[in-house]
């Protein structure tokens, strides 16, 4: 059974079931959190070095590159935190400190193009990220704004301003219906778990279900208090189930199995 309960990190005792499901973040999301805030720390100072040497006269402070690590790797230890308070939060802040020291490299710059191509990777991966179009929409809003005040600030950049804010606004559009579609297929499945677990309850059968991948068991309620079990004295090993077949019978069952 695919497990419907909400992930540490849930919002406050007393919020709605649908605003806890909003703000519970899932553990694959935080494996996810950590890989990108743990390699946008490395490449943030990997390509400075990348860029110093594509671009010798770059305008490329060491200060600001540092800074914006640190801050990712803050960010990453955040999610080890126990309850992981104000993740998202921290992570929103994060992405803006990446967009806005992108766009003050190309201000610094004149619009070089290879600080375009960084941008837009930066906006690509952020736009994936989000967990809801209303905040990719926002995100989205403030990138194209800043695009638009360097743009006004760079009066001979090396290439057009305009063509660039028409890359970005198609990537995002890609990206808000590529976001769009998956977090409506997660509350497509959401809702089926739920149905599902309904059904189960509304049965009142004792159901088990064996992970065989992960070599866990999944024993209902109703499958220990039929068995005459506490909830704490029932593992999650197929153990638990082959223990009562009869022994004359479980070694030819185990061979099949």
């Amino acid at each position: 059974m695919t497990d419907t309960h909400a992930a540490p990190g849930g919002g406050p005792a007393g919020a709605s079931p649908a605003a806890r499901d909003r703000d519970a973040i899932s553990d694959k999301e935080v494996l996810t959190y950590r890989l990108v805030t743990g390699v946008s720390a490395i490449a943030v100072l990997g390509f400075g070095l990348v860029y110093r040497a594509v671009l010798p006269g770059a305008d490329d402070p060491w200060a600001a590159r540092f800074v914006v690590a640190a801050a990712a790797l803050a960010v990453l230890g955040l999610t080890f935190v126990p309850g992981r308070p104000r993740l998202v939060a921290a992570l929103h802040a994060l992405y803006l400190l990446f967009t806005v020291w992108v766009c003050g490299l190309l201000l610094l710059n004149g619009f070089a193009p290879e600080y375009q191509l960084g941008l837009v990777v930066i906006v690509a991966v952020i736009s994936a990220l989000f967990r809801s179009t209303r905040e990719q929409l926002a995100y989205g809003a403030v990138t194209l704004a800043l695009v638009a005040a360097v743009a006004a600030r760079v009066p001979q950049p090396r290439s057009s301003p305009l063509l660039f804010g028409s890359y970005l606004l198609v990537i995002l559009v890609l990206f808000h219906v590529v976001v769009r579609n998956r977090l409506r297929a997660e509350r497509d499945l959401a809702a089926s778990n739920r149905r599902y677990a309904l059904a189960a309850q509304g049965a009142h059968d004792g159901l088990w279900d064996w992970d065989l991948a992960a070599g866990r068991v999944y024993y209902s309620p109703r499958w220990k208090e039929i068995v005459g079990r506490a909830d704490h004295e029932v593992g999650t090993g197929p153990s638990e189930w082959l223990e009562r077949i009869h022994p004359d019978d479980r070694a030819r069952v185990e061979a099949e199995l």
